[in-house]
């Protein structure tokens, strides 16, 4: 049975008014389009026969491509899928009847994984800012990096494909039109899911940071220099209790006897995973909260395939169980 995660991010949607003039670049921040705008844009393309077919640098590198896509009041759902020349064949075999088969791909083909991504349309953490999940195949290539890169491709083809959509008067020169260049940013999900992961986990370890000597040198030439000084913590495994009370206390006894230590890193297991993050010792609060991504395994019986024709409303239905909906 394959292993299938789902990964929950905060996708912040930037944009620029841009000119490239030789002499005199225009280069501006400018308010983005709003995602159920861009949404209807990519659904118009695809609708139209068009896949957004992302092509690799070489012949035997990666694609990607939009195999199906729907959207609603409430969400857009991409199914991205990845071919990969590089995939190995597929073997399957009867050991009682001693049989081997070699299931060889066709001439220009790849091997197919599947992501569903799903952005939800009503905006969190301000505007511009959307909640984006993204699944996908373990080991399968299809990343939130590679996810990010392809989505950013999405976008320069609505620009290409709906010019005057996509051009603004520059804020300097009202007469001169400039392109409306979007980008995007994943960003973690901490708000609320963090809490509730601590409610809902057990703390299997921690470890204090120490920065105040940071940058010093510890070797005659200056290029080995001290990064952090740390005090590893080890978590009883009888431990049972409320996970942010005995965060609480820790974080009580390092400010009153080890002043010095501004961070804690902790380690804890929620939901059959394993998960981190870094707390500021004083405030509780996350450090880097951008970098906390709350991840679930998927739990759907219909997991043991690597890629989809049309977006599975199995794995559709689980991903918005866990969004809450």
């Amino acid at each position: 049975m394959t292993t299938r995660n789902i990964y929950f991010f905060d996708m912040k949607v930037t944009a620029r008014g841009k000119l490239n003039r030789r002499d005199d670049p225009i280069d501006f921040n400018v308010k983005p389009k709003d995602i159920s705008t861009i949404a209807e844009d990519i659904k118009q393309i695809f609708t139209g026969g068009d896949n957004l077919l992302q092509s690799g640098r070489n012949t035997d590198s990666p694609s990607h491509y939009l195999q199906d896509c729907k959207v609603d009041d409430e969400k857009i759902v991409l199914l991205v899928n990845r071919c990969d020349p590089k995939a190995p064949d597929m073997v399957t075999s009867n050991p009682a009847e001693k049989v081997q088969t070699l299931h060889a791909k066709p001439e220009g083909h790849g091997g197919d994984f599947s992501s569903h991504v799903v952005i939800m349309k009503n905006p969190v953490r301000g505007d511009n800012y959307y909640l984006c999940v993204i699944e996908s195949l373990v080991g399968s290539g299809l990343n939130s990096t590679v996810i990010k890169l392809y989505l950013k491709s999405v976008l320069n083809k609505c620009r290409f494909e709906f010019k005057d959509r996509y051009t603004i008067p520059d804020i300097s020169e009202p007469n001169v039109k400039v392109r409306h260049v979007h980008d995007i940013a994943f960003q973690g999900h901490p708000s609320e899911s963090f809490m509730k992961d601590l409610e809902n986990g057990y703390l299997s370890g921690a470890q204090a940071i120490n920065y105040t000597g940071i940058g010093k040198n510890l070797d005659s030439a200056g290029a080995i220099k001290e990064d952090y000084k740390s005090i590893k913590l080890k978590v009883d495994s009888s431990l049972i209790g409320d996970t942010v009370a005995s965060i609480k206390a820790v974080r009580s006894k390092l400010m009153s006897e080890y002043k010095e230590y501004s961070e804690l890193r902790i380690s804890f297991r929620t939901d059959g995973e394993n998960k981190s993050a870094k707390l500021s010792i004083e405030t509780g609060q996350l450090v880097d909260a951008d970098k906390y991504t709350k991840k679930h395994e998927l739990k759907s019986i219909v997991t043991n395939q690597t890629s989809y024709a049309k977006i599975s409303s199995t794995i559709l239905k689980e991903i918005m169980s866990c969004i809450g909906k």
